[in-house]
């Protein structure tokens, strides 16, 4: 699909792979501190024909990912994210560099249609669950596992939360441990969760085309929104005058001048808005109301405060050219997400799920 591109927010597994290489394996090529950069490419350059080939393989992948000290639940992870790119370059015959190029929205204007790629795999994951069982059967064998975790929840609150678009280097505070000996009552939860994430992956899709749209047509038509809003206030105005003239207070034209001059200031003040167009969206689940306890306000502060901080940098450079001017639009957006009124359950999900869109993107600006 050729369109519109929005900042990424997918960090693609053959990064994380590269992170542990540059980490555990770059240091034994330094001779000395010049030749790090000339090393550092040829290493990726090897990386990218060999290492990366073999990562297809799920227990190549779980292997490496013990050995490099990461958490069961990281492990997880990385299977899940090979599932994800495995299924859009199989359906939208995709790459995971144009993924971590472009992101998981497609949109195309030409056509006025959208595509969460995000949205897609949901609807497809019944399609993986065989395979990804097979494949968590040897991560619990090889990191010695209780088979009493939940492998359908666990992978609920990933998908959910959309935790395989981050760097698993991110995710070493989760415990798959906190998944063991789930009721049917948890399973559900998870579940609903789950289902619940699938309805706004979709309309997120929408969304964002729409959004996009709206900012086209807004750049497009402003200058002449501008000019026949000015003509309107000028005839508006001419109104006002001619009505205050026929007053019989108002014995001059100097008063005149001074009584339609308080008028004219008093309504800049008092109607100071800025040109825009406001939409509003409006979802019904009922899914909703069973989980609004998990979706407070704590959990939007947080995400909040993690993308300011991913956005320092937009803090600090009142007094220097903007190098980064795409993470201070983020910021913005975050902020404006941040504090629109949230009325019910349905509100804060939709909220929680846009600012990990965000948050995605400041890690891929990063």
């Amino acid at each position: 699909m050729n369109g519109e591109k929005l900042i990424s927010d997918y960090y693609p597994l053959k990064k994380d792979i590269s992170e542990w290489f540059i980490r555990n394996e770059l240091p034994k090529y330094f001779t000395t501190s010049h030749d790090e950069n000339l090393i550092l490419e040829v290493i990726i350059d090897n990386l990218n024909a060999g290492i990366h080939q073999n990562a297809i393989d799920a227990e190549y992948l779980v292997i490496q990912a013990w050995q490099n000290k990461l958490s069961a639940f990281q492990a997880m992870v990385l299977l899940i994210k090979r599932a994800f790119e495995g299924h859009v370059n199989l359906t939208r015959d995709l790459k995971p560099s144009e993924l971590f190029e472009q992101g998981t929205y497609l949109l195309d204007l030409t056509k006025d249609t959208s595509l969460s790629l995000v949205y897609d795999f949901f609807d497809q994951i019944p399609l993986y669950f065989e395979g990804l069982r097979l494949e968590w059967a040897h991560l619990l064998s090889k990191y010695d596992l209780d088979k009493s975790i939940c492998f359908d929840s666990s992978l609920y609150f990933v998908l959910t939360n959309q935790l395989f678009k981050f760097p698993v280097s991110t995710l070493g505070e989760y415990n798959i441990l906190n998944f063991m000996n789930f009721t049917e009552s948890q399973k559900k939860f998870y579940r609903h969760q789950y289902e619940f994430s699938t309805v706004i992956m979709q309309f997120l899709g929408d969304y964002y085309l729409i959004n996009t749209v709206n900012a086209i047509y807004y750049e497009r038509f402003r200058g002449v929104a501008i000019t026949i809003r000015s003509k309107e206030e000028v005839l508006s105005q001419l109104d006002i005058k001619l009505i205050m003239a026929n007053d019989p207070a108002i014995q001059s034209e100097k008063e005149l001048e001074r009584k339609y001059f308080e008028f004219l200031v008093a309504t800049r003040i008092k109607n100071n808005q800025p040109l825009d167009f406001i939409m509003s969206f409006k979802i019904n689940s009922d899914a909703g109301e069973e989980i609004a306890q998990q979706f407070t306000l704590s959990r939007l502060k947080q995400l909040y405060r993690a993308i300011s901080k991913n956005c320092s940098e937009t803090h600090t450079s009142m007094d220097r050219e903007d190098t980064l001017p795409e993470l201070k639009n983020l910021f913005i957006d975050a902020n404006r997400i941040y504090n629109e009124i949230k009325s019910d359950e349905c509100d804060y999900f939709i909220h929680y799920n846009m600012l990990i869109h965000l948050f995605n993107q400041t890690i891929c600006l990063s």
